[in-house]
């Protein structure tokens, strides 16, 4: 769950005070519909179409969209760009990731993802 630095941040849903956006097509959708029939009935979210959860994101960072939910290597990413975002509380256990590169003479992308996971 992701809100604005600046802003009161929630630690669970029923904290939630303002608008909570998801992109449509994501797995967030199925999360929130079984965290609302499990454990928070009043549990409201809009399902955007024409929204990516990328520009959710930027939408919370720029004040236009009170909370959204995001996976932690884009919500990574985009704090790089957007200080002001910042997690509230995770709303899944991890799950591993894995990387497959093409194998190149050229290892600047392999160099470069060793730098973003060791400032981690």
């Amino acid at each position: 769950m992701v809100y604005r630095l600046g802003t009161t941040r929630p630690k669970t849903f029923a904290d939630i005070k303002g608008k909570l956006a998801v992109a449509s097509g994501s797995a967030h959708v199925s999360t929130l519909k079984q965290l609302k029939q499990s454990k928070y009935p009043d549990l409201s979210w809009e399902a955007s179409s024409d929204m990516t959860s990328k520009e959710l994101l930027e939408q919370v960072a720029d004040g236009k969209l009170d909370y959204t939910i995001g996976d932690s290597v884009t919500i990574a990413l985009l704090q790089r760009i957007h200080p002001q975002l910042a997690v509230a509380f995770d709303i899944t256990d991890e799950e591993p990731v894995t990387w497959y590169l093409k194998r190149s003479d050229d290892d600047s992308l392999y160099a470069a993802l060793l730098d973003f996971y060791s400032q981690g």
